[in-house]
């Protein structure tokens, strides 16, 4: 298998790539690097708390009974939506930790040989 990947890379196996062939990938694939995490603020948070399908159902049931005059209907739909929402972010504060502004390089650059 691993000599599969050797080959599929187009390598060598105990001495890597050459440093031409380095720069050559470098400039054709890019630098090997993570992309930057895209930030979201707290109006961004918040609105992913109602990113689901049952929550869409309700809202439109709540829009629905609202256009019908339904005002005490559509306020307890409103209500359950809210308090699912709410409740179920106290329950689990970390399940959606906000991402970080940056990635750090796992692994950091190996140093030049001397």
């Amino acid at each position: 298998m691993a000599r599969e990947v050797v080959l599929l890379l187009e390598t060598d196996a105990d001495g890597g790539l050459s440093t031409e062939e380095a720069a050559r990938r470098l400039e054709r694939f890019g630098p090997d690097v993570l992309p930057l995490a895209v930030g979201g603020g707290l109006l961004w948070r918040v609105l992913r708390q109602f990113h689901h399908p049952l929550i869409y159902v309700l809202l439109a049931a709540g829009a629905v009974t609202a256009a019908l005059g339904e005002y005490v209907d559509s306020a307890v739909i409103f209500g359950v939506v809210l308090v699912m929402r709410s409740s179920d972010s106290c329950r689990n504060p970390l399940r959606v930790p906000p991402s970080p502004p940056r990635w750090a390089p796992a692994v950091p650059p190996a140093s030049p040989p001397e």
